[in-house]
């Protein structure tokens, strides 16, 4: 990618990401100081986010990952167990 065609995107992507900082930053500090359990409730509403991002990433077809594993991912659903 030609320098003219790249700087303006690497400067947009900069401006939002300071103005995330200018936004986020304050307000975390203003939470931390008057309402400390939110911290927590946040936390624990990213983390069931991230977990739904993972399972429901398109990229990823766990019955073709087992098939390749030649073993369930998730013992539990093998249930009963083979033996060996």
């Amino acid at each position: 990618m030609r320098a003219e065609r790249e700087l303006p995107v690497v400067w947009a992507v900069a401006k939002g990401s300071l103005l995330n900082k200018l936004i986020l930053v304050p307000s975390a500090l203003l939470i931390s100081a008057f309402l400390p359990w939110l911290i927590v409730a946040l936390q624990v509403i990213g983390a069931l986010y991230l977990c739904y991002e993972a399972v429901a990433d398109p990229n990823i077809d766990l019955v073709i990952l087992e098939k390749k594993l030649k073993e369930p991912l998730i013992p539990i659903l093998s249930y009963p167990p083979k033996l060996r």
